[in-house]
Parts: C-alpha cells; sequence; structure tokens
C-alpha cells in the first residue's frame, strides 16, 4: 500500500495546524464520508507535524481520541479513554516523555478499577499536569467522530472540559472532528429555548475556528483511487484511464464516492456501455454514499439544495455552508452546480420522493425496489446473495438472523445488543458488537451490493427482496 505522500490534504492539515500552533480549539466539519479519519490519521505522522509545527514539533503530543471506541458516555468513560490514549502515545515515544508512560498507565488502571467521575478527572487533571510541567509543550487533544459524545455529555463534562483546557491554555488546544456543527449538536430539555451555560461555554472554544472538510483536489483524488487499486491481487485488472476519469468527475472528488463506484467498476471489470453517472447511480452502494451526505446536512441546506435543481432562487441560509463544505460550485456566470452529477441524481430523486410522501422524508431509505435477493438457511449460517453462498459465524448468523427478521426497519444497538449478549458480556460489549456488524457488513456488501447498511444514528438495516 503506497504511503499517504507528505502534502496530503494541505489544503486542509495547513489551516487546522495553524489554528492549533496557536493554541486555537478548532472544529472540523465534514460530511458522511467525506475523509475525515484520512485526516486525523495522517496529522499523526511525525513527519506531516515536523512540516507543519516545524521547531515545535519535538514537544507536541498530538491524541487522537477516537469517540466510537466509548462503551457509553459517562464522564468517568470519556476520562478513562483520553487517560489509555495517553498512555499509547506516551509509550512510542523515544524521548524524555517515554518515561510517564508508567504513572499515567496506573492512573488509568484506577479510574478504570475504582470507576467515579471525580476520581477520573483527578486522575486525568495529574497526567495532564505531569505531561505539560514536563517535556510536553503542546497538546494537541483531538475529539474524532465526537457527534454522539457532544449529544450526550453531561454539563459537568463539558464544563470540566473546558476547565482543564483553560488551566492548560498556553500549551492545550482541543480540536473536534464532527459531520454536524458543534453549536447543532447540544440535546436540550423540552422547553429549553437557549443553549444551556456549560455547553455555550464549551462551544466559545471553537465558534470562531471552523474548518469545512471539502471533496479531495486532484491530485488528492487521483493518488486515492491509485492507493484502493494497489489493494488489490494481480488478478484485478487496473481501470484504464478513461475509467479513472470518468470516476472522479462523476463523483467530485468524494472519498466514500470514488471507493464505492471502484468496487462497482472492477467488478465490472470494463466502462460500462451507457453514461457513467446514471450507471453508477443504479447501485446501491452509490445511493448510501449519497444518503450519508444528505444526512449529514441541515435543513436550510435541503431547501437550497432543492431549489437549485429544480431552477430555483434559494431563500434559505444554506448556500455559504453548502459552498464552505464543497457541495455546490459559483459558475462563472453566478449560477451553482453540485459538485458531483451523482449527488446531483440523489438530490433530485430525493426531492420527488419527500414531495410524494413528505411525513417519510426523515426515515431511513431501504430503496427495497433495487435491493438483492437475499435468502437466509439458518441451521447452516449461511445467507445466499442473488445466488451466491457466503458462510458466517455462529455470533454473525445470529445478528444476521435478527436483523433479516426485522429487515423492513432499521435495528439499534440496543437491540442488537439483547443478541450479542447471548455469546459474550462485559464492559466492552457494544464494542465488540460494532466490530462484528461492520466484519458482517464487509463478508456481505461486495460485487457493488449493498446487503446490510449503517445509518448515522447507528442503527442497522438489511435490504432485501
Amino acid at each position: 500500500m503506497p504511503e499517504l505522500p507528505l502534502e496530503f490534504r494541505r489544503e486542509i492539515l495547513g489551516p487546522l495546524a495553524a489554528k492549533l500552533h496557536a493554541r486555537k480549539s478548532t472544529q472540523l466539519l465534514g460530511v458522511g464520508s467525506c475523509g475525515k479519519s484520512n485526516i486525523v490519521r495522517h496529522l499523526a505522522r511525525a513527519d506531516v507535524q515536523a512540516l507543519y509545527f516545524r521547531q515545535a514539533a519535538p514537544t507536541l503530543l498530538y491524541l487522537n481520541v477516537d469517540c466510537q471506541d466509548l462503551a457509553d458516555f459517562q464522564d468517568a468513560s470519556v476520562y478513562a479513554l483520553i487517560l489509555r490514549e495517553l498512555g499509547r502515545k506516551l509509550g512510542a515515544r523515544a524521548d524524555a516523555a517515554q518515561a510517564l508512560q508508567p504513572q499515567v498507565n496506573e492512573w488509568y488502571r484506577a479510574t478504570r478499577v475504582a470507576g467515579g467521575d471525580g476520581l477520573a478527572r483527578d486522575h486525568l487533571e495529574d497526567a495532564l499536569t505531569l505531561l505539560l510541567d514536563g517535556p510536553i509543550q503542546l497538546l494537541i487533544l483531538l475529539f474524532d467522530d465526537c457527534d454522539d459524545l457532544i449529544r450526550h455529555a453531561s454539563p459537568a463534562l463539558l464544563k470540566s472540559l473546558r476547565a482543564l483546557r483553560d488551566d492548560h491554555k498556553e500549551q492545550m488546544a482541543y480540536a473536534t472532528a464532527t459531520r454536524r456543527e458543534l453549536a447543532l449538536l447540544e440535546t436540550r430539555a423540552p422547553g429549553q429555548k437557549e443553549m444551556s451555560s456549560e455547553f455555550e461555554s464549551f462551544f466559545e472554544l471553537f465558534s470562531a475556528y471552523s474548518i469545512a472538510i471539502t471533496p479531495y483536489l486532484e491530485d488528492d483524488a487521483k493518488m486515492m483511487l491509485h492507493r484502493l487499486e494497489a489493494r488489490e491481487d494481480i488478478v484485478t485488472a487496473p481501470l484504464n484511464q478513461h475509467a479513472r476519469s470518468e470516476l472522479l468527475r462523476v463523483s467530485g472528488g468524494h472519498a466514500g464516492l470514488i471507493k464505492a463506484g471502484y468496487e462497482i467498476l472492477k467488478g465490472l471489470g470494463r466502462m460500462p456501455d451507457e453514461n457513467m453517472a446514471d450507471y453508477l447511480f443504479r447501485k446501491q452502494l452509490i445511493y448510501a454514499e449519497c444518503k450519508k451526505i444528505w444526512q449529514s446536512l441541515e435543513p436550510d441546506e435541503h431547501a437550497d439544495l432543492a431549489a437549485l435543481v429544480r431552477g430555483t432562487k434559494p431563500e434559505g441560509s444554506g448556500l455559504n455552508p453548502l459552498q464552505k463544505k464543497g457541495l455546490i460550485r459559483k459558475r462563472s456566470d453566478s449560477a451553482f452546480d453540485l459538485f458531483s452529477p451523482l449527488f446531483d441524481r440523489f438530490v433530485r430523486e430525493e426531492i420527488g420522493a419527500s414531495a410524494a410522501q413528505p411525513s417519510k422524508a426523515a426515515a431511513p431509505a431501504s430503496n427495497t425496489s433495487a435491493a438483492p435477493n437475499v435468502t437466509f438457511d439458518a441451521s447452516n449460517y449461511t445467507v445466499i446473495v442473488n445466488g451466491r453462498p457466503i458462510q458466517l459465524k455462529r455470533v454473525e448468523a445470529d445478528l444476521f438472523d435478527y436483523l433479516f427478521a426485522n429487515r423492513a426497519r432499521a435495528c439499534s444497538l440496543g437491540e442488537l445488543l439483547t443478541v450479542m449478549v447471548r455469546h459474550e458480556a462485559g464492559a466492552n460489549l457494544q464494542q465488540s458488537l460494532e466490530r462484528q456488524l461492520y466484519h458482517l457488513a464487509a463478508k456481505l456488501n461486495v460485487g457493488g451490493l449493498i446487503v446490510l447498511t449503517h445509518h448515522p444514528d447507528k442503527s442497522w438495516q438489511v435490504l432485501a427482496r
């Protein structure tokens, strides 16, 4: 697998690093499957840190806290996860900071054993003080994929995170990576009209500093497609130049659409006989990626996209954020085009469906009319997709059995935990469940088909006729 170029996503990482170097907490905002994870991981590389932070890089500690690793959103769980990642990062260093790992790990273990929000918070404060009074001059704490954490975080947690940063504001900055603006993620009590003081205090750190993750620029888009091709065995022929160019054009440079389109085209083995966008849009993988983008947007953005594809004047406040996210592009005549012909087709279809069925517009789309034929032999743990058998493990078969029986709707993680608990138990049960579901989806979703889909609210659904 070719390594990402040093200057990969410089248009995003340059401004982000400059703000964090200046101790300005910053929110990274990107629609579904836009490539947030690649950006977050790329900044962890020592040579990338040297490029952007220069002389400050040796005393920088960059901590990527993956919020999908949280089993729950209790304050102590969040503090423990930060301590765990601190220990891991310190252990990977080759300087004086590595000597601090045993103490940080001890605080992490004590937090896990004893529990309690107050103790966990005290241990994290002790760890930060130990680091920042010692060899670390700048700590960047990035909360990756943290939409759900922000929605469910207690006021006490948000207040505490703000206080921790204020206590070390000369040496510490936060970053968040979310699909939606932080200001829109607060969960308000019935009748609550104003932002809570705790949420407002935390949000103030980020309110002036927001960076939207746009689709790939041309060179990065070409490179990412090349990486996808490099993963294949020698039997899978690479796409020809015309197919590559057409895929990059119709995807608009969106990471998820590039990957989905490639998976479909490599299975076809040639250019489709018809228009590339028309051919790809009928595929479940493409529909699902477009749906992720749509579900990441706000009502004003939906309304203005609808106006643009209808050829009417947008009346909402969605144009500016859509431009910042790179989802619409201004032409020389001041009119706008959607960034991708595939997403343009999706919006047109979505609006037509919404107009006909307004009460169902917010429901997850199953698009079963184009779904594959699926049967399930529970006795042999075998799923048959369009005549092709797929062998499952027992835990996978039990999960699929439940999902298949309830395929008319999406199934929540809570429901699926009742299946998972038959096979294992423990504090990390939800993590284990999600790993099983992702492995199951990887087995089933092949050849351009989607049998098992994952909705933004973390529910899962089988799409089958």
